[in-house]
């Protein structure tokens, strides 16, 4: 497919990458601008540093999520520059393939990204205006615990839902761990680190 058939923001795509729940694309897209929200920033540290295994390691994974929200566009973008980073890992920062080949490829990744952003705040907005759920609903911490059981065992077993069921609750969690256990357990499900999350969950005492 060429690059210009490529979409900024596939809604219809990331939405099935979701199973079709929109609390959980919301959810991602929410983590993946905050993980991502300084994109220029780091590319230039990347680059100042010489570091090409971490910079390769960047656009993979930004290659990996961009595919996953259907950023198509982006994780073309982040394909082609881990190729190129790949294919002249010796000589990459050679005045003119770096100048012609890599810098151009840099900038339009940084550029989709600023067109990306843009998409993605207008379908959260839309989406936060149409939750009839009020945002300061109250939290019912019976309900909460009850559920917390509920993720307790599906950590043990590693269940496959277990990342959907903990983001599509997080406000309701977030409330009853507080905000510094709650990012902290958030990361670790995030990388399904589920021992360590149940282990940390049952010495809180809750």
């Amino acid at each position: 497919m060429p690059d210009n058939d490529k979409a900024i923001f596939n809604k219809e795509v990331a939405l099935k990458m979701m199973g079709d729940s929109e609390k959980l694309l919301v959810a991602t897209l929410e983590k993946f601008v905050k993980k991502y929200g300084n994109i220029t920033d780091e590319l230039n540290a990347l680059l100042a540093e010489q570091d090409i295994a971490a910079l390769t390691r960047f656009v993979h994974s930004l290659k990996g999520m961009g595919a996953t929200i259907g950023a198509e566009k982006l994780s073309y973008l982040a394909d082609s520059i881990e190729h190129w980073l790949t294919k002249h890992r010796e000589t990459w920062l050679e005045h003119e393939q770096y100048e012609l080949e890599l810098r151009p490829l840099l900038k339009s990744l940084a550029a989709n990204y600023s067109l990306l952003h843009i998409e993605i705040d207008e379908y959260l907005r839309v989406k936060c205006e149409k939750n009839e759920t009020p945002l300061n609903r109250k939290i019912d911490k019976e309900d909460v615990l009850k559920e917390l059981t509920v993720l307790k065992q599906m950590l043990k077993t590693f269940d496959a839902f277990t990342y959907q069921y903990w983001t599509e609750r997080s406000a309701q969690f977030q409330h009853l761990l507080g905000t510094s256990n709650f990012e902290q357990f958030d990361q670790l499900i995030e990388c399904f680190d589920f021992d360590i999350v149940l282990e940390r969950l049952e010495s809180l005492n809750l």
